[in-house]
């Protein structure tokens, strides 16, 4: 028996909007873009479902669904209130475990693929190795180590 459910939207927010990452520029160009509450989103959906091949595009599209990358995450305040991390700094202090977290990556959606050498240096088990392999951001990276690709997925 097979169930066709057709095209499955993966826009998570109900603003609206749809939230494209490679409807993102490749050069960082900010006009193409609106910001919301919950970070960048495209103004016009793209024409092809694929990122864009330039040198150094990548890393400016493939930044997950709130389309900003780890720098941008730990600064955005678009309500003119305290951002994330100043929030947990206030709340729970810069020096707990929470805190570096939530530094190291605030959104929590980056990619980390199984095979990669940070899993080897824990002596990580197989749970722990596909934590963070559903995550968005840099999931379609072109790099290669020891001949695997460091990739889930090479579309948006």
């Amino acid at each position: 028996m097979y169930f066709n459910l057709g095209s499955v939207s993966e826009d998570l927010l109900k603003d609206g909007r749809q939230a494209f990452e490679n409807g993102l520029s490749p050069v960082g160009d900010l006009s193409i873009v609106d910001s919301t509450t919950w970070g960048l989103v495209p103004r016009t959906q793209p024409l092809v479902a694929g990122f864009d091949n330039a040198p150094g595009s990548r890393p400016l599209q493939d930044v997950g669904a709130d389309g900003l990358t780890d720098e941008q995450e730990r600064t955005w305040d678009l309500q003119g209130s305290l951002t994330y991390l100043e929030r947990i700094a206030t709340n729970i202090g810069t020096g707990t475990q929470a805190y570096q977290l939530a530094n190291y990556d605030p959104a929590s959606d980056n990619f980390l693929f199984y095979l990669s050498a940070d899993y080897d240096a824990q002596s990580a088990d197989i749970l722990e190795r596909y934590k963070r392999y559903n995550n968005p951001q840099n999931n379609s990276s072109t790099d290669q180590v020891g001949g695997f690709p460091q990739s889930a997925t090479q579309i948006p």
